[in-house]
């Protein structure tokens, strides 16, 4: 017997003695930035994009930093997330701290 599911095959023996789970296709990973961030008053900001606690740090204020440069590890759903910048520039501030507890859309680092 096989049973298609979303992104899933499960294959089955009639008999129950053994079984087979395929994986049928793998999305890309989401990137855990938004429009948002990139619209923001100053040049960017890294806002968390769902609450959760803030476990890293892996910048400080007047680091240079690249696009997509991990900047923030935010702990949501027991799962570590890291939150990238979301332009080249320079940290201008960092309005958290390791151990914060933090809500969606709360601003997390503004580069200029």
């Amino acid at each position: 017997m096989i049973s298609k599911q979303t992104n899933w095959t499960r294959q089955c023996n009639p008999y129950g003695d053994n079984f087979q789970i395929i994986k049928k296709e793998m999305k890309a990973p989401v990137k855990l930035v938004t429009a948002a961030n990139k619209a923001g008053a100053s040049k960017g900001v890294v806002k968390s994009p769902l609450p959760g606690t803030i476990t890293a740090l892996k910048v400080k204020v007047g680091d240079v930093v690249k696009e997509g440069q991990t900047v923030v590890v935010l702990e949501a759903m027991k799962m570590q997330n890291n939150l990238d910048a979301v332009c080249e520039g320079k940290v201008a501030e960092i309005k958290v701290a390791v151990g914060d507890a933090v809500k969606e859309n709360t601003i997390l680092v503004v580069i200029e």
